[in-house]
């Protein structure tokens, strides 16, 4: 499903604002899906990141739930949306069509020989100059910074479960 926000007629890819992140953890597949489709809502969602999940129903991601996702600092940035794929196997999408900026959210597990990599992309679009800047300027590094708090935590839990 594309959205028009992100098709080729309206933005070129250059115009759209991109986070990515990934994480490789030594863990069998299987173990991984469970956690991973709980994002925003596992209990080892760290609890000092400034990033918040809301999903309608909670537990487990499925295909049209409506999500929230607030950035908590400098200042509330709100983003409202839906789940528009999940096989709960190796994909989750999220569309956020409300919000400071309109986004797409991006989750995936590749399997690998000795573990699972796992991808975060967020594509955001600016309608404005402003937007752009002020996402640029104040929040980014910040969203960034928080993902990999987010990623370390999900590798501690898992990790630690594993040795008991």
């Amino acid at each position: 499903m594309e959205l028009k926000f992100l098709s080729k007629e309206r933005n070129t890819s250059k115009d759209l604002l991109r986070v990515h992140q990934f994480v490789f953890i030594e863990q069998d597949h299987e173990r991984l899906i469970a956690e991973l489709f709980k994002w925003g809502a596992a209990e080892w969602w760290p609890g000092k990141v400034e990033v918040r999940y809301s999903r309608e129903g909670g537990g487990i991601a499925q295909q049209g739930q409506k999500v929230s996702l607030d950035i908590l600092k400098p200042w509330i940035l709100k983003f409202e949306g839906e789940v528009v794929y999940c096989d709960q196997k190796s994909r989750l999408e999220v569309d956020f069509q409300k919000g400071f900026l309109r986004a797409r959210e991006l989750l995936t597990l590749e399997e690998r020989s000795n573990g699972v990599r796992i991808d975060y992309l967020m594509q955001l679009a600016a309608q404005s100059l402003s937007q752009k800047l002020i996402w640029k300027l104040f929040f980014q590094k910040r969203f960034e910074k928080n993902l990999k708090e987010i990623f370390k935590a999900l590798k501690c839990f898992v990790e630690t479960r594993e040795r008991n």
